[in-house]
């Protein structure tokens, strides 16, 4: 399976759900491409460790990048210079921004691209584009290796960069195994206003469609709106308390047994509890903070918050096979659907080793995503993860638009 990482970027508010090492990146709620949220890779000094960084855990020689790139509304670049705009790392060696650099792939505010292994020019476009204001897809396919190094670059489908022969491997490894969006170099760095959002990462392994470009991609995020047809986890929720601070997507059961949910942050009154709004979708006041009632529990309500609340409200199990199972907004899609992911956040509180697995239940037929991913031990050290589900486990075929809809996703115990 070649897809290994999707990020619609509509999922989070801060990019350290979603990258390991998030540097200074930050995300921006208006002005997207295709919904609401981009990622702005970093803002800063050309010393400055900012740029989004994601570790991937397996080593790769190969690797297929496409995301949707705009350069601002007022030009992101300062400087004469190129700027970093992604970068194949390999993490068992330290370099300036902690993963050591293979290959980057810069740009410049003239419209060039540019491929650099440290200070060395590897390959330069052949003509400017993606310089005008707008949103641009960009794919990059590398080859990693010190003499057979390659990159094929597109740009809304066009090739305008194909280069082989090249040195691509500046460790002692011909690998990859993390990457990491933007980063400042030399003379030139981020303003602030250069965007990305829409990305998928492949490792160019396994069958079609999922080992060379996909095109230009739309990565569609929705949330869970309703219990699946199995729910075995327990909700966990804190009781209200008086004078305490309540981030954004807090949770509670309050005394009438309706949950609220926190939609301004602030901090709660002194003294008793509020007199609860008891409709769903009303509004209750309470010191610097305003709940909203979202009717009697469900276990879909306790998750199904963007920007994730962590450990104010969560589901819980122990029981091997186990499994959660919910349904989700419907999507709309002219074009065909490339894969189904499922994105996963949690942590375990035991020293006994625990693992999960995606799962999908589409017609009669109930699938996991087929391999473990380890839930690592305490909140701090908490993981989100993906699974795919490039086919429709009921058809084998690729996903209709229709059969997703109606399809249940969720998490299963698998160890």
């Amino acid at each position: 399976m070649a897809l290994i990482f999707l990020d619609s970027c509509q999922d989070y508010t801060d990019p350290k759900y979603k990258y390991d090492d998030p540097g200074n990146a930050s995300i921006v709620t208006t002005g997207g491409r295709t919904q609401p949220y981009y990622i702005q890779p970093g803002a800063g000094s050309p010393t400055a460790n900012f740029g989004a960084c994601r570790r991937f855990g397996v080593n790769r020689t190969n690797a297929i990048v496409g995301w949707a790139f705009m350069n601002g509304t007022s030009n992101g670049f300062t400087g004469t210079g190129y700027n970093a705009i992604l970068r194949f790392c390999d993490s068992s060696f330290s370099g300036t921004w902690n993963d050591a650099e293979q290959c980057t792939l810069y740009y410049a505010a003239n419209g060039y691209f540019q491929l650099q292994r440290g200070s060395t020019v590897l390959a330069t476009s052949t003509s400017p584009t993606a310089n005008d204001n707008n949103w641009h897809y960009i794919e990059c396919s590398i080859v990693i290796n010190a003499t057979t190094g390659s990159i094929v670059l597109h740009v809304d489908g066009a090739t305008v960069l194909n280069a082989t022969g090249l040195n691509t491997q500046a460790t002692a490894n011909t690998q990859w195994n993390s990457i990491k969006l933007g980063g400042s170099t030399w003379s030139v760095y981020y303003s602030g206003d250069v965007r990305a959002c829409d990305i998928y990462v492949l490792d160019s392994s396994g069958s079609a469609p999922w080992n060379t470009f996909l095109g230009n991609t739309k990565v569609y995020f929705t949330a869970a709106t309703a219990n699946g047809s199995t729910n075995n986890f327990t909700p966990q929720a804190a009781a209200w308390a008086a004078s305490t601070a309540y981030a954004l997507n807090a949770v509670i059961v309050d005394s009438n047994g309706n949950i609220q949910l926190v939609t301004t942050a602030g901090t709660s009154g002194s003294g008793s509890h509020p007199t609860w709004a008891t409709t769903t979708g009303a509004t209750t006041t309470d010191g610097g903070a305003t709940w909203t009632c979202k009717g009697t529990p469900a276990n879909y309500k306790y998750i199904a918050n963007v920007p994730p609340n962590d450990t104010q409200s969560y589901l819980s199990d122990s029981t091997l096979n186990d499994v959660e199972l919910y349904s989700f907004g419907a999507l709309t899609s002219t074009t065909g659907v490339t894969a189904a992911a499922v994105n996963i956040r949690g942590y375990r509180d035991q020293t006994t080793t625990r693992a999960v697995r995606g799962l999908c239940k589409s017609g009669a037929t109930t699938a996991d995503s087929g391999s473990d991913v380890t839930i690592p031990n305490g909140v701090a050290n908490q993981i989100d993860f993906i699974t795919f589900f490039p086919t429709d486990p009921n058809t084998s075929a690729q996903w209709t638009i229709s059969n997703l809809n109606a399809a249940q996703f969720g998490v299963k115990i698998s160890v």
